[in-house]
């Protein structure tokens, strides 16, 4: 992870870059180039520079760029942010190589800038800055470049770009970080079965109650909207409990096994199973194949026929049920602040 630090140095590094210099282009000849003294507005009738014009007109552009240059900076810096949140999405390659292009070669700046317009879709970012269907993604990234680079020139595109993108930065920046935050859960998904789903958003909601509710979220399989409550209760991870007086805390149904081998102990607690070395003081909690396969070898408790025609379902449709959820599990994140703390609490939590 960069820090904040570098990325300070690397800010105030291209602040210093771009000065007075930057100006529009058209590739055209010097004395024909924008704010030039030999161009002919700036002559005056005996022929002498009109320094007056000129230096106004000098500075209302190098004003307008000085204003971009900041547009440029606060999109750079939240992209920065999701540098090490979305860093495992691009290794499973979800359409972000430009952006890793610029992280290995340790530039966080232009890696922040470029993964912020690479999360949002390019008919949302034509819709609101037209410049990019002229320039390209690359091109916007170049664009950047070139802004780091003393005395650069501007073409009429260029220009028109930079506009666009101060003009909708608040957009821009709102935007990154909810499709990041999207990404981030279409990447968790991506390596999970259902039962797994559910079974960890049943234990991020009793984590984060306030911020996971199970009977308002679920997923949509076969055309059917399921809560993660009612999955859990499905998929037998919502815990059995025995029978309670009133007031008092409900227990989970637990059950030890000993004669199903030589070396082992087993145990159910609600949803959870253990193992124990025969002799040993020390209940381990399994996992994964492991967990599955003692539920259902050593206690026999098998899939039933609605488990199995759910997880068929969505196995069928995996790509298009986890974006959806990921739109649902996003949807209440208004700003970039619930979005970085809502990237936070998911990146803590870990999903078996």
């Amino acid at each position: 992870m960069v820090s904040k630090v570098k990325l300070n140095e690397q800010i105030e590094t291209m602040s210093r870059l771009m000065v007075y210099g930057s100006v529009l282009s058209e590739q055209k000849p010097d004395n024909l180039m924008p704010f030039q003294p030999d161009r002919p507005e700036y002559k005056k009738k005996d022929g002498s520079l009109d320094t007056q014009k000129h230096s106004a007109d000098v500075k209302q552009m190098t004003d307008l760029i000085y204003e971009y240059r900041h547009g440029l900076i606060d999109i750079a810096a939240i992209g920065s942010l999701f540098i090490p949140i979305v860093g495992p999405a691009i290794s499973l390659g979800l359409e972000l190589a430009n952006s890793s292009l610029y992280f290995s070669e340790d530039d966080p700046y232009m890696g922040g800038f470029s993964l912020a317009f690479a999360l949002i879709p390019g008919g949302e970012m034509i819709a609101k800055i037209p410049a990019v269907k002229k320039l390209g993604r690359d091109g916007l990234a170049k664009l950047l470049k070139k802004a780091k680079i003393q005395n650069a020139k501007f073409t009429k595109t260029e220009l028109e770009a930079l506009e666009q993108i101060n003009k909708n930065k608040k957009w821009l920046k709102l935007t990154a970080a909810k499709e990041a935050s999207k990404l981030l859960v279409q990447s968790t998904f991506k390596k999970l079965s259902l039962p797994q789903i559910v079974r960890g958003m049943y234990n991020l909601s009793l984590k984060h109650p306030t911020k996971f509710n199970l009977a308002k979220m679920g997923l949509i399989i076969g055309g059917v909207w399921y809560s993660y409550e009612k999955l859990a209760e499905i998929f037998g991870i919502k815990p059995k409990t025995t029978p309670t007086k009133p007031g008092q805390k409900q227990r989970s149904i637990v059950k030890i096994v000993s004669n199903y081998d030589k070396d082992w102990d087993y145990k159910m607690d609600g949803d959870n199973f253990y193992a124990k070395k025969k002799g040993s003081e020390e209940w381990v909690l399994t996992k994964g194949k492991i967990s599955d396969t003692i539920k259902s070898k050593v206690f026999g408790i098998e899939k039933t026929p609605e488990q199995i025609k759910l997880e068929s379902e969505y196995k069928a449709n995996k790509d298009s049920i986890d974006k959806q959820a990921a739109i649902q599990l996003t949807g209440n994140l208004t700003d970039e602040e619930k979005n970085i703390e809502f990237q936070k609490v998911w990146g803590d939590f870990k999903f078996e």
